[in-house]
């Protein structure tokens, strides 16, 4: 199941990447909201930044609801210090992570939206630089993790 994961401190998008590609799904990310707009392969869910450069979570969310190829994915939003869920959040979200994130909350989270895939490990995998041995894909498609 393939995640989008748009985050704009390269470090955060990297340990996210390493994390989820380490349980086994297939990620791809950007620091650039607006990028994701224009994104041609479709992913099954994105996990989204709402402090962005350009243009921001909320503005980016607005976007993909108007377009009718995307309104349907849906979108966990990764909110600073957020507690239960706000008005707003409900309106615009179907889940929310508190950063800093939980490695526990952020599985609970995916394997709502993307299914079984996951399996519980004792131990988060090593965070940092993502090891493109096991992630296939963080050869190319991850932006904004090797510069």
């Amino acid at each position: 199941m393939q995640i989008l994961v748009i985050e704009g401190n390269d470090a955060i998008c990297a340990s996210l990447c390493d994390v989820l590609c380490g349980e086994g799904y297939e990620v791809s990310s950007t620091d650039n909201s607006l990028e994701a707009i224009r994104l041609e392969a479709l992913p099954a869910w994105i996990l989204l930044d709402l402090v962005m450069p350009m243009l921001s979570g909320w503005e980016f969310r607005v976007q993909q609801l108007l377009d009718p190829r995307t309104a349907s994915i849906p979108v966990a939003a990764m909110i600073e210090g957020a507690g239960p869920r706000t008005k707003a959040t409900w309106a615009m979200f179907q889940d929310w992570l508190s950063t800093p994130i939980s490695w526990k909350r952020l599985f609970q989270v995916v394997h709502r939206y993307c299914g079984d895939l996951w399996l519980p490990s004792p131990l988060p995998p090593r965070l940092g630089a993502v090891d493109k041995s096991a992630c296939p894909l963080a050869s190319g498609l991850l932006v904004g993790i090797d510069r």
